[in-house]
């Protein structure tokens, strides 16, 4: 897998990205080599040119597109942070951070993968980093401002 923001989700986190609530409209049977998409093993699919159902297409988008759904849909930034290393082939190595606000005490949260392992070593390549920070970002749910729509005249 190529280490960068255009290399696709292995199919793990596609189906935490699934779970989480990403989809891509495009990502179906016929357009497969547009938008990849992983199958999952042992499904039938429909005829040639008929979307697959949801339950046998997992998503595979780049990181970039993921990092760009979080960031637009879920309110939250992942950053990854590079670091010089020995232990890597190119000697680098990265670390996460994700970022979100939390409006009910109007500041700016930062979860670190540090923050996170408290025993051991952290940072690693860019996949295993960035496929972390994913996952943790998929459990923090929607962090952006919710609005509620009131009729004027009720106020």
């Amino acid at each position: 897998m190529r280490n960068s923001y255009t290399a696709n989700v292995p199919f793990e986190i596609g189906v935490k990205l699934k779970e989480a609530g990403y989809w891509n409209p495009r990502c179906t049977y016929e357009s497969n080599y547009n938008d990849p998409c992983y199958f999952i093993p042992g499904k039938r699919f429909y005829d040639e040119g008929v979307v697959a159902p949801w339950e046998e297409i997992v998503p595979a988008p780049t990181y970039a597109q993921i990092f760009d759904w979080f960031a637009s849909e879920r309110g939250i930034v992942i950053t990854l942070e590079p670091f010089f290393t020995m232990a890597l082939v190119g000697n680098t190595a990265y670390t996460w951070k994700v970022t979100y606000v939390d409006h009910e005490n109007a500041s700016i949260e930062n979860v670190t993968e540090e923050d996170m392992w408290k025993s051991g070593a952290f940072g690693g390549s860019f996949c295993l980093t960035a496929n972390a920070a994913i996952e943790f970002a998929t459990t923090l749910g929607d962090k952006r401002l919710k609005f509620t729509e009131v009729n004027i005249e009720d106020l």
